[in-house]
């Protein structure tokens, strides 16, 4: 079964990021989607793995003024192309 997590943004690890690391215990081969991604800021969680961005990615400074980017975000989760997944998953930060 082809699996995806689909998850706001991975900027800080917490309990969110914390839930998403626990659904990739139950689904190991699953592909993460996120608008955006900040490696340095999640220091090895997540790292090695499948992880798709969103355009939003390429703007400079994304993982500090993502809140920022709110009104953006719609457009960008509707960029993905999820069509060949079985299990699509969402996860939200709180």
């Amino acid at each position: 079964m082809k699996v995806a997590i689909v998850h706001d943004w991975l900027t800080n690890y917490g309990g969110a990021e914390t839930f998403v690391e626990l659904l990739l215990t139950i689904y190991p081969d699953a592909d993460i989607y996120t608008l955006v991604y900040d490696k340095k800021k999640m220091k090895g969680h997540f790292e090695g793995l499948n992880i798709h961005t969103s355009r939003l990615q390429k703007l400079p400074m994304a993982s500090k003024i993502y809140t920022k980017l709110l009104k953006f975000m719609p457009k960008a989760f509707e960029s993905f192309d999820l069509s060949g997944y079985d299990l699509v998953i969402c996860s939200s930060s709180s």
